[in-house]
């Protein structure tokens, strides 16, 4: 083992000054600190601090300086507590064992120094070289007898101390398996207590990772760490750190050395010293603490106990038989490959009584003994529990991994339980997930046992992988592209498989490619065989539903007109009544046909009392408007022929266009055109009659042909209200009287048609 010694000395070993640094280290020493920096400051004494309550040894004044250093010597050892540690570290890929021993010297090595010298020695080397428990090399010879502060003071002044040798690493005489137990049984409570040290030490070392800090008296703090350490198998044992003695740090705020398995804390108090604050750790202040573990004697804060069936084996350790013990140590180190020590330490016990929950631990031989018990004859009982399946299931995967069974012999079984026990699965799921876990044990593709039995159970499949805190979604969508949504029982699993893949992006594209694909199955054609409201149920499952509103606006086109009927009454009332009416809208004006579209969907609504007629009908109106004045007139006079369309502004502002702009050439341009006129009068409440916008359109009926009979013709009409025709006639008489004035004056003949009018309306009325 390679050695180094630190400490406040006349020449430091690297610089050749006076002051703190090493006074000396072996040659193997100066690499190790090479390679792992972090050595060298575990060695140097940053990580070690002395109690502060210097007053229980320092005598003042000092008047017989040998006398009184010999004194303050002796007081150290009664009040102050040595530091013994053990870590394994890795240093260059070798796992390598540092130990670490600290101690106050009393004063510097000047005459009547000052307080606070402290000596820190270090060892270091492989782990082959720890051929015994590390607790039991706490009894160091050179660091306890040689290494005192005179040492230092008689040493070489004027020149560096000389490199230490490598040394055998020793076990010391006060720490042993004899006087371990002797320590146990001095107090008969110490059995409960070890009990809890070691429950708790498995408990952290398997969840919180937290250092259990040990408060007694100094001298029994090894004990305790050697009571504990010695209930573990030699090679566990090396893996557990510990530290005799640590001051948390010479600042204000602690420091929690969580490097370490098992931590002692120095309380003055319990070591009959005056109360004082020697160091940071204080019961009252660390009892609340979350990232510690208190074993603390003096107050008695201890941990829990969560015993087991281990219990047995540690009180008869404290009373000094070993046998139980042993015979665990040998069968663990034989019979498993468990080399930790956390809750899985005590669940191999007792001995013979073998787990198939911890079958990855075992040896071969024992393997194969179980592996044995449950294949292939329990493994496919129909007796077997849930919980024995799945310790089956762990005894497979571990002996396929390790080659105790080819996965041809596995999958052989398998497909024999296939063809015996499935013949009626249809009315035992369990049998299917059992297979199923199976298979996937072995690696075979499990897509073909779900393809094979899915539909005849596919709401349970679904709610199976539901149940389990992991699916791999490859599975979920695979079952999502077995799914027939035409049937209710699938339907129904289509909404628990839509929930579990909203959890991620990917699964929700999917769900959105695969409803796109069943509604166009579905409801594709001009007379799907389904509900509407089956549209709606599937959509709802899945959180992109509005998304589809467009999607249902492009399948309506293609329904026939009742199928329509039935779907729009049902989808504007529900949860997509507004994305899904505003999206047909838009499809529907983009088509060559969209005014026959428009006009007939508009119809249904009337029918219906939609709440969306009125917007229909003004974005018509809109529409109608844009287009040529023959398109407008035909459709207007159609509106007005077949219904009463609410008589919008915009309908009103079309009516009035139409009157002054659209000439009436024939028959039916006339009747359209005395229903233009009713309508107009219509919005205009009935009583104040546009005449003079009326007459104008009832003379450019005429003035094309120059003919005033014609006009004549459209004044006589007998659609017209009475008052209307009578005002129409007497500016007809006007006109034509004025024209046959200019005529005449012109020295033009007025013609007979003028003349006849004129003569037959001029004493329109009259009595």
């Amino acid at each position: 083992m390679e050695q180094s010694i630190y400490t406040y000395c006349f020449k430091d070993y690297d610089s050749g000054n006076r002051g703190w640094g090493f006074y000396s280290f072996s040659d193997g020493m100066a690499a190790y600190f090479h390679r792992a920096p972090e050595l060298q400051t575990m060695a140097d004494g940053r990580n070690y601090c002395v109690p502060s309550n210097s007053e229980v040894w320092k005598v003042n004044p000092i008047t017989d300086y040998d006398r009184d250093i010999v004194q303050e010597a002796q007081s150290i050892a009664q009040y102050h507590p040595q530091r013994f540690s053990y870590q394994k570290l890795e240093i260059s890929h070798e796992e390598t064992a540092v130990f670490v021993f600290g101690k106050n010297l009393g004063r510097e090595i000047v005459s009547e120094g000052r307080a606070g010298n402290k000596l820190v020695y270090t060892l270091v080397g492989s782990m082959r070289e720890v051929l015994d428990y590390p607790c039991f090399y706490g009894d160091n010879a050179f660091f306890q007898n040689k290494l005192t502060r005179s040492y230092f003071v008689n040493g070489n002044r004027d020149s560096r101390a000389a490199a230490l040798p490598p040394v055998s690493l020793i076990a010391g005489k006060r720490v042993t398996r004899e006087s371990v137990h002797a320590f146990l049984q001095a107090d008969p409570n110490r059995t409960e207590y070890l009990a809890s040290l070691f429950y708790a030490l498995l408990q952290e070392r398997s969840g919180g990772n937290r250092p259990i800090l040990i408060c007694d008296k100094k001298e029994n703090i090894i004990f305790w760490i050697a009571a504990v350490t010695l209930l573990f198998p030699l090679e566990i044992a090396k893996n557990i750190s510990f530290n005799t003695y640590d001051g948390l740090g010479e600042t204000s705020v602690p420091q929690i050395p969580a490097q370490m398995t098992l931590c002692g804390v120095y309380s003055p108090t319990v070591n009959g010293a005056p109360e004082s604050h020697a160091t940071n750790y204080d019961a009252g202040a660390f009892q609340n603490r979350k990232d510690v573990v208190l074993f603390d004697l003096e107050c008695l804060l201890l941990p829990t106990i969560k015993t087991d069936a281990f219990l047995p084996v540690i009180r008869a350790f404290c009373q000094g038989d070993e046998k139980l013990l042993q015979e665990y140590h040998q069968y663990l180190m034989h019979n498993t490959t468990y080399r930790d020590y956390g809750t899985e330490y005590t669940a191999f016990y007792p001995v013979g009584t073998e787990r198939a929950a911890l079958f990855p631990y075992y040896s071969r031989e024992v393997q194969e003994k179980i592996l044995h018990a449950v294949y292939p004859s329990k493994l496919f009982s129909d007796s077997l529990s849930d919980a024995e399946l799945q310790d089956a299931i762990v005894v497979l995967r571990s002996s396929l991994k390790n080659g105790l069974l080819s996965r041809e012999q596995l999958l052989n079984e398998i497909w024999r339980y296939a063809a015996d026990a499935l013949k009626d699965a249809e009315d035992d799921f369990q049998h299917l997930i059992q297979l199923e876990a199976v298979c996937q044990l072995v690696g075979y593709s499990t897509e073909t046992i779900i393809r094979m039995y899915f539909c005849q159970k596919p709401k349970q499949w679904c709610e199976y992988f539901a149940s389990m805190k992991k699916c791999s979604e490859n599975k979920l969508i695979l079952l999502l592209k077995l799914l027939d949504l035409s049937r209710p029982e699938e339907q129904e699993a289509f909404q628990i498989l839509a929930r579990l893949l909203s959890e991620s992006e990917n699964g929700k594209a999917k769900v959105k490619q695969f409803l796109s694909r069943q509604l166009e199955r579905l409801f594709g054609v001009a007379q799907p065989t389904v509900s509407p409201q089956m549209a709606l149920d599937l959509l709802s499952a899945s959180d992109c539903a509005t998304v589809f509103s467009q999607h249902l606006a492009k399948l309506y086109m293609q329904w026939n007109p009742n199928y329509q009927e039935q779907a729009f009454s049902i989808l504007e009332s529900s949860y997509l009544g507004d994305a899904f009416v505003h999206a047909l809208q838009e499809m529907i004006w983009s088509q060559p046909d969209a005014f026959q579209r428009a006009y007939q969907t508009i119809e249904m609504m009337q029918r219906h009392g939609s709440r969306f007629t009125a917007s229909w009908e003004e974005r018509f109106h809109q529409n109608l408007s844009q287009m040529p004045l023959q398109h407008q007139f035909e459709w207007t006079i159609l509106l007005l022929q077949n219904g009463a369309w609410g008589y919008s502004l915009e309908f009103s502002k079309l009516v009035e266009n139409l009157l002054l702009q659209v000439p009436f050439h024939s028959e039916k341009e006339l009747a359209g055109f005395s229903l233009l006129i009713c309508c107009r009068i219509a919005s205009l409440g009935g009583t104040q009659y546009p005449i003079f916008l009326i007459y104008g359109a009832v003379k450019r009926s005429g003035i094309k042909f120059k003919s005033w009979k014609r006009v004549a013709e459209v004044v006589s009409c007998t659609e017209f209200p009475p008052e209307l025709v009578q005002c129409m006639r007497e500016m007809l008489v006007n006109d034509v009287q004025r024209f046959f004035d200019e005529e005449k004056d012109a020295g033009h003949e007025p013609s007979e048609e003028t003349r006849s009018v004129l003569k037959k309306f001029k004493f329109f009325g009259r009595k």
